[in-house]
């Protein structure tokens, strides 16, 4: 309930506290105001979202008013109806203004929503029933026609186990009989799902400038393409859009690839340029741009925190998830370009846990992405490694036609340190990949050398020829694990 006394301000409070404190609106002189706070129960008593009872009349009309836009603008809608026609949002890292600030008029601000959408292969999102809005604490002062709201407000997705948070702070006016945004301030507070999430306080957005300043580093040491992209993700980690553009600009002057064009279009999108957005997306869909490289492919998606690398901790000392998943290094063997279905061949090596665990694995990039394949190699580790390999070097990756068909093979030359049970052998030769039908990978050995009951040493020719494979034993003992004779690619690495 809203109770207005002339020249004077009333307050009236539901919930456990009142909302943050939020920059005051200029004082209309001579009109009546009021304050109302709501905030919504936790512990036992938890709910979601603030009572509605504790919202009525005006301000109940003004923050529901508010509400709807920022339903519209989660579900890919177009919220303009909501502002008014000079309206302004600003979208910003925390509720201070800052130079990392986007502030658009309404027209940029719907063009945002919708461009955003697009490239992110979406568009407005149906309102069947998985999606919730409203707000954990909210701050209503009404002056007249003028509103000043100050809230956390929440998005609910699914069956409340997806949910982010956002600060927001909105002056309204009311025309007619309805109130309309004039200006509209949003930050982001928390993400959270079933088993992660991030919160966005100044610890964090400390850390993600820190991560900048590492890239900008990296780039200076190392000015590469991928040094490049390095830094146009932790610009976009950090809402640091503005200085995408300046960071990519050399990868456009040269031959950009996917990454850099879609980086291009999200430029566009967040600062509302929707035609700009749209032709950058375009070409980076283009089936002649230059694939994702196998580097981005292992700093987005497997090795996304290096093993050094504490987990950011929230305000409270904790971790915000267990990332030891996503702990690892890496380094890239093999990136290679491709032609039809499969686009792209990759070889990669990780190195992962507290004992430096290193494996090795193939990627191939097909349906617009880097898929994972069969593990080449596990080993070594730092310890007591009594089996397994101890040591494995790869080079001289190409994609080659080995067997007079589509597509390519992978040949790679290779040498692997390994021990059985104390026994040593040291082998070198190929390792061939072919991707007819499905993913077959194995090693072919152009010498091998054991170490038990002294050295012995046994050595193969191996030639390309024809669309077949031969391997001829040249000296040395016959080995069970080679095969000897003339192969289709095919036939060599099919198990026996």
């Amino acid at each position: 309930m809203i109770r207005r006394w002339v020249g004077a301000l009333v307050l009236v409070g539901c919930g456990a506290s009142a909302p943050p404190v939020a920059t005051s609106p200029t004082p209309v002189v001579g009109v009546a105001a009021s304050v109302v706070r709501c905030e919504a129960p936790e512990g036992e008593d938890y709910q979601p979202f603030v009572d509605e009872r504790c919202l009525e009349g005006a301000a109940g009309a003004a923050a529901e008013a508010l509400d709807r836009a920022l339903h519209a603008e989660t579900l890919g809608r177009d919220p303009r109806e909501a502002f008014t026609d000079d309206g302004v949002q600003v979208f910003g890292r925390s509720s201070a203004a800052s130079s990392y600030d986007v502030t658009l008029d309404v027209a940029a601000a719907a063009a945002r929503i919708v461009a955003l959408g697009e490239i992110g292969g979406g568009g407005p999102m149906e309102d069947d029933g998985d999606y919730q809005s409203g707000y954990r604490s909210v701050e209503v002062r009404i002056e007249g026609d003028e509103a000043h709201v100050t809230a956390v407000h929440m998005d609910l997705f699914g069956s409340g186990e997806d949910a982010t948070t956002n600060g927001v702070e909105a002056d309204l006016r009311r025309e007619g009989d309805a109130w309309r945004v004039a200006r509209l301030r949003q930050w982001p507070l928390e993400w959270i799902t079933v088993d992660e999430g991030e919160t966005y306080d100044e610890a964090h957005w400390t850390e993600r400038d820190r991560a900048v300043a590492r890239a900008r580093v990296a780039l200076g040491q190392a000015p590469t393409a991928e040094a490049r992209r390095a830094l146009v993700e932790a610009l976009f980690a950090a809402l640091r859009g503005g200085e995408v553009l300046d960071a990519l600009q050399p990868s456009l002057d040269a031959e950009p690839n996917i990454d850099d064009l879609a980086a291009l279009a999200r430029v566009h999108a967040l600062a509302g340029r929707l035609e700009e957005a749209r032709a950058a997306y375009a070409r980076s869909t283009d089936a002649a741009t230059p694939i994702q490289t196998l580097a981005t492919y292992m700093r987005r998606n497997w090795c996304r925190f290096p093993r050094d690398r504490e987990p950011v901790e929230d305000s409270e000392g904790d971790e915000d998830y267990d990332r030891s998943d996503d702990h690892c290094d890496f380094e890239v063997l093999a990136d290679l370009p491709a032609d039809g279905e499969v686009r792209g061949v990759g070889v990669v090596r990780v190195i992962s846990g507290p004992e430096s665990m290193q494996s090795v694995h193939l990627l191939t990039f097909a349906n617009d992405y880097w898929n994972r394949g069969a593990v080449l190699s596990e080993g070594p580790f730092e310890g007591n490694q009594t089996d397994g390999v101890t040591r494995i070097a790869m080079s001289e990756p190409e994609l080659v036609d080995l067997d007079g068909a589509a597509p390519p093979e992978l040949r790679m030359r290779y040498e692997r340190d390994s021990i059985d049970d104390g026994d040593e052998t040291r082998d070198a030769g190929f390792l061939l990949c072919t991707f007819a039908s499905s993913d077959l990978c194995g090693f072919v050995p152009t010498r091998i050398t054991r170490e038990a009951d002294g050295r012995t040493t046994t050595e193969y020719a191996v030639t390309f020829t024809a669309g077949r494979v031969s391997v001829r034993r040249q000296r040395g003992a016959a080995s069970p694990a080679v095969r000897e004779g003339a192969f289709t690619v095919t036939e060599l690495l099919t198990p026996r």
